[in-house]
């Protein structure tokens, strides 16, 4: 899969979730066509990610780096004693 890193640069309006994170460098997947716009979905990454099933507007991204990979998810269980 191709997999770019991205940094939001500027949101089209106020209203979109990224707009707070201007300089904020993501994991996206490929574009994806919707009615709207051409957008990237949001890879989320880390612990309690917030970001699972976002997307950003193609325009408003400046891409940092475009790679082959994958996504690997790891469940852990930890004990609480």
């Amino acid at each position: 899969m191709i997999i770019r890193r991205v940094k939001i640069i500027r949101a089209g309006m106020p209203s979109y979730w990224y707009a707070n994170h201007i300089g904020t460098e993501f994991f996206v997947t490929n574009q994806i066509d919707s009615d709207w716009n051409d957008n990237y979905e949001v890879i989320p990454v880390g612990v309690d990610s917030d970001y699972g099933m976002c997307y950003i507007e193609k325009g408003d991204v400046e891409i940092i780096e475009v790679f082959d990979g994958e996504v690997v998810t790891e469940i852990k269980v930890v004990r609480n004693d």
